[in-house]
């Protein structure tokens, strides 16, 4: 007779799946390094399609250096903007991976701040 206290066993074969099943998982220690200097950003438009889609959580973390090419999160003219950086020489540029958009280039003398780096995207599969 079985109570609540009485361990049930499996019988037969394990599952093949088992050895892919992982038994615990925390997004925060998966997405996170440093949870001080992390923040969580909805993307809205299309510009960076189709990496970013709209609608998508942008994990950002604001301690990272931009190097070329990483996906940033900037303070451009009164807004915050998410593009790729590009780097010629001295030359700095904004690429939005949607073709649609052109590259924007950031003057020598324009007043920007690089708000964050973009370490993951979550969105759904729809």
């Amino acid at each position: 007779m079985l109570n609540s206290h009485t361990p049930l066993r499996a019988t037969g074969f394990p599952s093949p799946g088992d050895d892919f099943f992982e038994r615990s998982l925390s997004l925060d220690e998966y997405l996170i390094s440093r949870a001080s200097s992390t923040f969580f950003m909805r993307a809205k438009g299309n510009s960076m399609f189709p990496t970013i889609q709209p609608g998508a959580i942008l994990v950002i973390d604001r301690s990272l250096k931009a190097t070329k090419n990483s996906l940033i999160v900037i303070f451009f003219d009164g807004e915050l903007i998410v593009r790729r950086l590009i780097v010629y020489g001295s030359q700095i540029l904004l690429r939005a991976d949607n073709k649609n958009y052109p590259d924007k280039t950031i003057p020598s003398e324009s007043d920007f701040e690089i708000w964050g780096i973009i370490t993951s995207i979550i969105h759904k599969v729809r």
